[in-house]
C-alpha cells in the first residue's frame, strides 16, 4: 500500500478545519470531529489511514480519488457526499447511513456497507448497479455475512435482468444506438433463462425453490401416470401409486413397473433427466453453502 502514501503531506483535521480544498494529504490515526463535518470540504487524492468517523452528520462534500484504509465509520450519516473514484480497504461500517451520495468507479476491498443503509444510493444505471452489488456481495461472503451477501446478490441479479429488459425493448437512445433487433432476440433468451433460474433454484442461492420445484415436477408426472392404464403389473392405478411411480422414475429406482407404450417410456426418461438436473442443483447448492462457510 506504499503507493497510497508516497508524495503526500501528513496533516491533522484540526489543521485543515478552515481549509476548503485539500490536495495530496495524509490523515492517519485521527478522528474526524463534528465541527469538520459542518463545513463543505473538498479532498482530492488524499489518504485516510485508521481514521474514525464517529457520531457525525456529514453533508455536501467531495472526496475525489481518495483512499480509506482501515477506517472506522460508526453511528454517522453521510448526505450528498461525492465518493467518486475512491478506494475503501479494510474499512468497517456500523450503523452508518448514506443518502444521495455518489461513488461511481469506487473500489471496495474487504469492506462492505449493510444493504439497508445504502440501498437508496446505489447507482441506478444497470451496469454500475450490477458491478457494485456484485463487489459488495463478494466482500460480504469473505466476511462471513451470508444475509447481507444474499441481499446484494439478488439485487445484482435484478439489475442484470433489468438491463436485459432494456436491451430487449430498446426504448432509450443508448440502447437504440448500441443494440440491434438481433440483440433484442438474443437477450430475450437470456432474460427467459435468467427468470427460470431464479424461479427454479433462486440462482443457486435458495434450496427452498429447488424443493418446491421438485415437488411440482413429481406431481405433474404423477398426474400423467394417474391418467394411464398402460403399465405392466398395474390394473387400476390410484393416486398413491402414481406418486410412488413418479418418485421411482425421478430417482431411477426399479420397482418392477414397466411402461408398455413408447410415449410413456419417453415421458419416464424425461422425468429421470429432470431428476438428474435437480440432484445436481442440490449438490451444487450444498457445495457452495459449505464453501462459503469455510471462508
Amino acid at each position: 500500500m506504499y503507493q497510497y502514501y508516497i508524495g503526500k503531506e501528513e496533516k491533522t483535521f484540526e489543521e485543515i478545519y478552515k481549509s476548503i480544498d485539500n490536495n495530496n494529504l495524509i490523515f492517519s490515526n485521527d478522528s474526524f470531529e463534528p465541527q469538520n463535518a459542518n463545513a463543505t470540504l473538498n479532498f482530492n487524492r488524499c489518504t485516510f489511514s485508521m481514521v474514525s468517523f464517529h457520531n457525525i452528520e456529514f453533508d455536501i462534500s467531495n472526496f475525489s480519488f481518495c483512499v480509506f484504509i482501515g477506517c472506522y465509520f460508526k453511528s454517522s450519516k453521510f448526505s450528498r457526499i461525492n465518493f467518486k473514484n475512491c478506494t475503501f480497504i479494510d474499512c468497517g461500517f456500523y450503523d452508518t447511513m448514506f443518502e444521495n451520495f455518489e461513488f461511481f468507479y469506487s473500489e471496495w476491498n474487504n469492506s462492505y456497507i449493510k444493504f439497508e443503509n445504502i440501498k437508496n444510493s446505489i447507482p441506478s444505471e444497470y451496469n454500475y448497479r450490477k458491478k457494485f452489488c456484485k463487489t459488495m456481495a463478494i466482500n460480504c461472503i469473505k466476511a462471513g455475512n451470508m444475509d447481507e451477501y444474499k441481499k446484494y446478490f439478488f439485487e445484482s441479479m435484478r439489475a442484470k435482468e433489468l438491463n436485459y429488459k432494456a436491451i430487449i425493448l430498446r426504448e432509450e437512445k443508448y440502447y437504440k444506438d448500441n443494440y440491434s433487433n438481433f440483440d433484442s432476440i438474443r437477450y430475450s433468451v437470456k432474460f427467459m433463462f435468467s427468470k427460470i433460474s431464479g424461479l427454479v433454484w433462486g440462482y443457486g442461492e435458495r434450496i427452498s425453490n429447488v424443493i418446491y420445484s421438485i415437488i411440482v415436477v413429481l406431481l405433474i408426472y404423477a398426474g400423467i401416470y394417474y391418467c394411464t392404464n398402460d403399465i405392466t403389473n398395474v390394473k387400476n392405478i390410484n393416486l398413491e401409486s402414481s406418486i410412488y411411480l413418479s418418485i421411482a422414475s425421478f430417482f431411477n429406482i426399479n420397482i418392477g413397473y414397466n411402461f408398455n407404450s413408447i410415449n410413456l417410456k419417453v415421458i419416464s426418461i424425461t422425468e429421470y433427466v429432470f431428476g438428474l438436473v435437480f440432484i445436481g442443483m442440490v449438490v451444487t447448492y450444498l457445495f457452495r453453502y459449505i464453501d462459503s462457510r469455510e471462508k
